[in-house]
């Protein structure tokens, strides 16, 4: 049996209106980014990045190798990054003059100078961060201070935090390595460069992924194994916005349990790179599979074909999910 969600259309007449647009306008707008007036342009570039997605924003800033960067930022919204992503591979790629960016990046310059939040000015060196690095979960658990927050209402205050982390480590890698953000009153220990140590120290011991199992029980009281991939990986598979659900049951103590690995192998191997699993939990006498893969493909109907081959009534259930919010609770 399968049950599948519509996933939302892609805004792609959207995205290649904008491509069209700005191979007229890309020149302008380096002119009026030299001469810090962009005039009509910075309209015109939120009308054209809003008709892709109206939550997502942008930035014009200085290039790596390029003379200029244009960035467009899910805003910390998962379920943005596909859009963004897409929006990116549709694109001309980087040349002299433009390189282009579907996140936020690091800036550090960002901390030698001062922006406008609550209409006043606003110092990002004068930050401070306190941290845990949690290995296990494969996270850093992160607070945030600055001197200048009891000056700024709550929702301000979130706003600088994340523009603070964004600033440090780039949007991706803070959802890739940070867990548990908390907005502080209280003076905290480290610095920028501090916290970014400790990000680059979580991330050499997982460089190639891997798994962690952890043992419980469910409301019913009923033992449950889960085991998950770390890091967490969407960031990895940025188009890859349908979950599904692959239910393989078995009688415990059986054959059947004994040869549930076999059998998620042979699924695996089958889909190979159009599918990454990220989740397997496993309670009473039925195993799922958690797997991602891109809404514009074919796995659902693969892993249909796969399931009547099965000596066991394997069922699939499939849903859009571009922020992976199906399996962020098991991390």
């Amino acid at each position: 049996m399968a049950l599948f969600e519509r996933r939302p259309r892609d805004p792609r007449d959207s995205i290649a209106a904008f491509w069209t647009w700005w191979a007229r306008a890309r020149d302008q707008v380096g002119d009026g980014l030299e001469k810090d007036d962009l005039g009509k342009l910075h309209r015109d570039l939120t009308g054209r990045v809003r008709a892709i997605h109206p939550e997502l924003a942008w930035e014009l800033t200085s290039g790596r190798q390029a003379k200029h960067a244009l960035v467009v930022s899910p805003e910390g919204s998962p379920a943005l990054r596909p859009v963004t992503e897409r929006w990116l591979r549709a694109g001309p790629g980087p040349d002299a003059d433009w390189e282009y960016y579907a996140s936020r990046q690091p800036d550090p310059a960002a901390y030698t100078g001062s922006v406008q939040l609550g209409g006043r000015p606003f110092h990002p060196g004068s930050a401070r961060f306190g941290f845990e690095i949690d290995l296990d979960r494969a996270r850093v658990h992160v607070s945030v201070w600055h001197p200048d927050f009891p000056r700024l209402d709550e929702a301000i205050r979130l706003q600088a935090s994340f523009l603070l982390l964004d600033w440090a480590l780039g949007e991706d890698d803070v959802e890739r390595w940070l867990g548990e953000v908390k907005v502080t009153g209280d003076d905290q220990p480290y610095g920028v460069e501090e916290l970014r140590a400790a990000v680059v120290e979580l991330s050499t011991h997982y460089q190639h992924g891997e798994w962690v199992t952890v043992d419980g029980f469910d409301d019913r009281d009923r033992p449950v194994a889960v085991r998950v991939r770390v890091p967490f990986a969407r960031l990895d598979y940025p188009l890859y916005d349908l979950h599904g659900r692959v239910r393989i049951p078995f009688e415990p103590g059986s054959a059947d349990e004994a040869a549930l690995d076999g059998i998620q192998t042979g699924l695996l191997g089958r889909l190979g790179d159009s599918a990454v699993l990220v989740a397997v939990v496993t309670v009473a006498s039925v195993r799922t599979l958690h797997l991602y893969a891109d809404g514009n493909g074919v796995v659902p109907d693969q892993v249909a074909t796969w399931a009547t081959q099965q000596p066991s009534n394997v069922t699939q259930e499939w849903r859009p999910d571009p922020g992976w919010e199906a399996v962020r609770g098991l991390y």
